[in-house]
């Protein structure tokens, strides 16, 4: 059936064209189309259609017709096939359209990202062809004034960053464009560098006003050591505060670093064990042992299970299990594997792992398959006449039997009593703006909306910029901006990239303290 042309058919929808299809082949390929066994359930919910290994001529006609993304979900294969087979047969991507000037005229007039949500592009793209045209990025905040130009090389780049909101790499970037050698740092005094090596780096850095890493660099050029502080000399009073108390609180008393107390510790080997009160059993709590369960006589007298056990042990009180087992019977037996063990459990009034470990040394590795049961024609005919889980409740049987059984046979599905059939006046709002709008206006879900829109081969068309008025620009900054984007009916980074470009504080500020 190769000459089958799924694109020929766009009158009918995509559910009639599979059945059709699907009545035309032998039932063997049906069941290979829809990769769905002969004797058994299916055991992964399928696609809206799917189709074999073999690329038939319908789906080669719906190449370059859609995203990727789209076709793949509409023939059921992986959205990776999908493009390799595209471009073996040299189709282009669908929406790969060039840039005409209307759009490059946007490009700087707002930030890239709401620019792309109202061309329709991917942010990549709208990024590339902006970087390409030489268009600074929108706000005007990164272009580069003569004054700080005027200051590269002769400042470091740190510091122009500092005194400009800028980022240290976009400054070197800036001044290595411009061909300026970078300003070096000034020189080290000799006073500055008599004090390396005579205290942690640390605190010459905060001295010196420099960073760490600088000072290091200097201290190794110049092979200064690094600065040990005298050995302390511990007192035998001192070292026997370490086995009383915690290192912290010793640190704090001797006016110490923490590490210097460990380090005594682990020398002397001297540690601080916190003590626990012994909680001794009683006449009472003995009697209790081997009346129960461990675990249970544990939670009762809030102590650990080890802890019962082995005092039980010691006392010589066989276990609860051991006097209270119940050998197996023959009957008992005989229902291992025939349903499941935790069902087993509850109707011989027996644990779970009991069940589990005598089935398992029984050799009953996994419970035994039900029969089939057949359908009879008096079931058969309820298919199709409401919905499959409502018909498995029924007949009960499960949900992908029914469902199965209704596919192979023909039989298409119950719309059932909420369903609504989609007007004209309906479809001729799909694609004319956002799904989500569009669901608002027909009350129904965004999914249906999509899958209706997909179903009719209409995409969504391009959204035209909406420019501001002087009263819209007027609002900016008297309101929240989730607030005023409801009320212009615009989105929320639209009035926020507006209210930044306009210089206009947010209303909802914090107003700082007097």
């Amino acid at each position: 059936m190769a000459a089958f042309n799924m694109a020929k058919r766009a009158s009918k929808s995509l559910r009639e064209a599979a059945k059709e299809y699907l009545n035309a082949v032998s039932a063997e390929k049906a069941r290979r189309v829809l990769r769905k066994p002969a004797l058994r359930p299916q055991k992964r919910a399928g696609r809206l259609l799917s189709a074999s290994n073999r690329w038939e001529r319908w789906e080669k006609d719906l190449l370059g017709t859609a995203s990727d993304r789209d076709i793949a979900r509409k023939i059921g294969r992986t959205e990776v096939a999908v493009t390799v087979r595209r471009s073996k047969l040299g189709i282009p991507v669908w929406g790969d359209i060039s840039w005409n000037p209307e759009e490059e005229e946007l490009l700087g007039t707002a930030d890239d990202l709401e620019v792309a949500r109202q061309l329709g592009r991917s942010l990549q793209s709208v990024q590339h062809k902006r970087v390409r045209l030489g268009i600074p990025i929108w706000g005007g905040t990164n272009l580069w004034t003569p004054e700080e130009e005027a200051l590269l090389g002769r400042v470091d780049d740190v510091e122009i960053a500092r005194r400009f909101g800028r980022n240290a790499r976009a400054v070197c970037q800036k001044r290595n464009s411009l061909g300026i050698p970078p300003a070096h740092p000034p020189s080290w005094k000799p006073e500055e560098e008599a004090l390396l090596g005579t205290m942690p780096d640390s605190e010459v850095a905060a001295l010196v006003k420099k960073s760490v890493l600088a000072v290091r660099h200097r201290r190794w050029r110049m092979e200064i050591p690094l600065h040990q502080p005298p050995p302390r000399h511990w007192t035998a009073k001192e070292d026997a505060l370490l086995g009383k108390m915690p290192a912290r609180k010793v640190a704090a008393l001797l006016d110490l670093p923490l590490d210097a107390v460990r380090e005594r510790r682990f020398q002397t080997g001297i540690f601080f064990r916190k003590p626990h009160p012994v909680n001794r059993w009683t006449a009472k709590e003995d009697a209790l042992l081997g009346t129960m369960q461990d675990h249970k006589l544990a939670a009762l007298l809030n102590r650990s299970v080890l802890s019962v056990h082995g005092r039980r042990v010691h006392r010589g009180i066989p276990s609860y299990m051991a006097e209270h087992f119940k050998d197996w019977t023959a009957r008992e037996d005989a229902l291992l594997g025939t349903m499941p063990d935790r069902k087993l459990a509850a109707l011989l009034n027996r644990s779970l792992s009991g069940v589990q470990h005598r089935r398992r040394r029984k050799g009953m590795l996994r419970r035994k398959r039900a029969p089939i049961k057949p359908w009879t024609a008096k079931e058969e005919a309820l298919l199709g006449t409401m919905s499959d889980i409502k018909l498995a409740a029924l007949l009960n049987r499960t949900v992908q039997g029914v469902n199965y059984h209704r596919t192979l046979l023909g039989i298409p599905c119950s719309k059932g009593h909420d369903y609504k059939d989609w007007t004209p006046w309906e479809d001729e709002l799909l694609g004319t703006r956002p799904d989500r709008e569009v669901a608002a206006l027909v009350k129904r879900s965004v999914d249906a909306v999509m899958a209706r829109r997909e179903r009719k081969g209409i995409f969504l068309r391009k959204q035209p910029f909406k420019k501001w008025t002087a009263r819209e620009d007027a609002l900016l900054g008297t309101m929240p901006d989730h607030e005023l984007a409801v009320r212009l009916k615009r989105t929320e980074v639209a009035v926020h990239h507006r209210r930044c470009q306009k210089g206009i504080s947010s209303a909802n500020r914090i107003p700082p303290r007097r």
